[in-house]
């Protein structure tokens, strides 16, 4: 939905809901011109990309993508292979939006240090691997080098980020 001043809408749906009826909050708002349907990844609540699938799956025309995932509580290698999943379920729709977190680090035992430094790495790391580009360098906020050496199939698409 696009208003007369040209801004356009989405729908944030928080992963509260069962899957179900974030499919049909989905196409509701899908129907209703939204443009957007955005699910955060938020910790302990139903998983985003999951949640995301069910959106995609209901909706033909909305972008879909978590709101947002941080590189300390989801590696960037596994938001990548994710990111990639989702878009191929979305025929090209899926979008991601990183940021550096704010809330439930410390449940997790995770210290969020050095966030500019995670963000622009996770940009460079996410692209990188969806891409089918070799996985070796070490990310800055974690003690050890990526393991993995190519991270995704060269056949995925390559994430909006």
């Amino acid at each position: 939905m696009t208003s007369a001043a040209g801004l356009r809408f989405g729908l944030g749906l928080w992963p509260e809901h069962p899957l179900a009826d974030a499919a049909r909050l989905a196409a509701l708002a899908e129907a209703h011109g939204f443009e957007g349907v955005w699910v955060p990844d938020e910790r302990f609540h139903r998983d985003a990309y999951l949640t995301l699938g069910e959106v995609a799956r209901a909706t033909t025309r909305a972008r879909v993508g978590p709101f947002v995932s941080d590189p300390y509580s989801r590696h960037p290698a596994l938001t990548a292979v994710a990111m990639a999943t989702l878009d191929e379920l979305a025929g090209g729709r899926a979008v991601l939006g990183l940021g550096a977190g704010a809330s439930g680090f410390a449940a997790l035992g995770l210290t969020r240090r050095h966030p500019a430094t995670a963000i622009r790495e996770a940009v460079g790391g996410v692209s990188a691997r969806t891409c089918g580009s070799p996985c070796s360098a070490t990310c800055p906020i974690r003690s050890r080098p990526a393991a993995i050496t190519r991270c995704a199939p060269s056949a995925m698409p390559c994430p909006r980020i």
